[in-house]
């Protein structure tokens, strides 16, 4: 962890206003980047900013200007709350002021259009990456709740560990957590570009994911689960941890349940159908009583399931993305895995609309 002796926070809106307070009230130097002398002179002399939180109380420690290269000078960390319309032209103007080695981290909501740029690509291009390290600090939270001190919470994401836990240092609290994040994607077998993982499921271990949050983007999976996220009870379920799904659908006993396979782009999946047969073979040894599968679709994939139960990974293997997968680069450890059956006690499920959490 590094010394931090300034921190500095660029816009004195609403969110800007209680990051700042909150470094300030944690010991830290802020100085506070605000566009009009006047709200500056009336936030050091007042010790509030009226204008948007008036009943906040400010930490002594904070100093307002509207003077942007004092402010940034010397700063360990930068956080950049302004609107994001003017994001980019900030970003240009401290260029050649952030000290080597500051933390750059993006608290601005939004993007830019045309062309099209995260507000963390921004930075990026202007910035240089080699000598500063580049973060992004994003909700669900609401600045008028952090200033009434109710609990909130907030996420950070970047490729560097010193970042994230400098900020977890610098900006909790009692009543604002902050939680790790990672970038988890792929397009066609292949992580995407800026994404800490791709959706190979052995660089997703406890020791990587641990206590952190898992932002994803697949080019099947994610999409599928958008389309169902409005179902009272949503699991996700695969080869590894069938038994574990199998045993709560079996103590739930839904009335209808349906199994929903992601496919690849539209079309059909052999893996989908195998995991879906293997999961459909479990129920009815459990519940012996239970009617036959509903449709066609659910018989086929458990006639498929009887033929490749005795060696899932040949099936993988076979299917359109296997071979895939295959032509693209040694995914020997990612085949075992996915074909390691009943290996996971873990349920994935659903708690609020596009969020899963372990069950």
């Amino acid at each position: 962890m590094n010394i931090i002796k300034k921190v500095a926070v660029l816009g004195g809106g609403s969110f800007g206003t209680v990051l700042a307070n909150i470094a300030a009230s944690n010991g830290y130097d802020v100085s506070l980047w605000v566009r009009d002398s006047d709200q500056a002179l009336r936030i050091n002399s007042e010790g509030a900013n009226t204008t948007y939180h008036p009943e906040l109380k400010l930490s002594s420690n904070i100093e307002a200007s509207e003077n942007l290269d004092s402010v940034v000078k010397e700063a360990d960390i930068v956080l950049i709350a302004t609107p994001s319309l003017i994001f980019e032209n900030i970003i240009k103007r401290i260029t050649h002021i952030v000290e080597e080695g500051a933390h750059i981290i993006s608290c601005t909501k939004g993007i830019k259009l045309d062309p099209f740029r995260s507000m963390s690509d921004i930075i990026k291009m202007n910035i240089d990456t080699s000598k500063n390290s580049v973060g992004v600090i994003s909700g669900p939270n609401l600045a008028k709740e952090i200033a009434e001190e109710k609990v909130t919470g907030t996420v950070i994401a970047s490729s560097d560990e010193l970042l994230i836990n400098d900020i977890k240092e610098t900006l909790s609290s009692d009543t604002f957590k902050i939680d790790a994040r990672l970038l988890v994607g792929e397009r066609g077998g292949q992580k995407l570009e800026g994404f800490d993982l791709g959706n190979s499921p052995v660089t997703v271990g406890p020791e990587t994911v641990a206590g952190k949050r898992l932002f994803m983007s697949t080019t099947n999976g994610t999409r599928a689960l958008d389309r169902v996220r409005d179902v009272p009870l949503l699991m996700t379920a695969a080869l590894p941890n069938r038994e574990a799904v199998a045993q709560r659908l079996h103590q739930h006993k839904p009335d209808t349940l349906a199994i929903v396979g992601s496919g690849w782009e539209g079309s059909y999946s052999l893996e989908d159908s195998l995991a879906a047969g293997a999961l459909v073979h479990r129920l009815l040894e459990l519940d012996s009583a239970a009617n036959a599968v509903a449709n066609d679709e659910a018989t086929a994939a458990l006639a498929l399931w009887k033929q490749w139960m005795h060696d899932p990974e040949a099936c993988l293997r076979t299917a359109t993305h296997g071979q895939r997968l295959i032509r693209i680069g040694d995914h020997d450890a990612d085949f075992q895995c996915c074909a390691a059956l009943d290996q996971l006690s873990t349920v994935p499920t659903q708690g609020e609309p596009g969020v899963l959490k372990a069950a």
